[in-house]
């Protein structure tokens, strides 16, 4: 049996080439047809492309579609090829994706938000940059093991965005990149736990809690 044709708490025991192979772009048959998709015009993605090794989902999604969609085009991708979701990266996006039949997963906003300041922690996302920061000497995230909150505070990162340092934004990817490696691990591991819908309401209930 194919390793996504299995069962989700059985498909994550599975690991994956972690490099992408060159698209066989001018290969008709390495290309998935919209027209192929039995969605809604107005539900298409308008990126689905195929590699040698996966098949990669991407374009713009509504995002209270998202788990919908993903959903629907899974169910029309070959079994044997992991599915590799472009642009999600927002711990809800990630869960839902993932229940949907995703199985990768890269974006950019991780490090832009960073740039501007804007930093994950078990507890929500906020900007490093708010006064109440300017004298808290605590780490971003005092669960995240990455070697910013090893090595630095949140007072210091503050003042280095003050002084318009670019180590602020370095710190601060490094930081949101490691906190997002860490909860797809957590997902890998509940999964192959039979826990994944526990971890989805502790992980959403404490990040997006009001």
């Amino acid at each position: 049996m194919s390793p996504l044709a299995q069962p989700l708490e059985e498909r994550a025991i599975h690991s994956f080439p972690r490099r992408f192979v060159k698209a066989r772009l001018s290969d008709p048959g390495f290309r998935l047809k919209q027209r192929d998709l039995a969605l809604p015009a107005h539900h298409r993605p308008r990126q689905i492309v195929k590699f040698e090794n996966r098949t990669l989902i991407g374009g713009a999604l509504e995002k209270q579609n998202l788990a919908t969609i993903v959903g629907w085009v899974s169910s029309e991708l070959p079994a044997d090829k992991p599915r590799h979701l472009l642009g999600i990266s927002e711990p809800d996006d990630l869960f839902n994706a993932v229940a949907a039949g995703a199985d990768t997963f890269d974006c950019v906003s991780p490090s832009r938000v960073a740039r501007n300041a804007a930093v994950y922690s078990a507890s929500g996302r906020y900007n490093i940059t708010g006064a109440r920061y300017r004298r808290d000497f605590t780490p971003i995230d005092d669960e995240c093991d990455c070697y910013t909150c090893a090595h630095y505070t949140r007072a210091y990162i503050h003042h280095l965005f003050k002084a318009k340092e670019m180590l602020s934004a370095t710190l601060c990817t490094i930081h949101n990149e490691r906190f997002i490696v860490r909860l797809v691990d957590q997902i890998r591991m509940a999964i192959k736990a039979g826990e994944f819908d526990e971890l989805r309401d502790h992980v959403l209930g404490r990040y997006y809690r009001t």
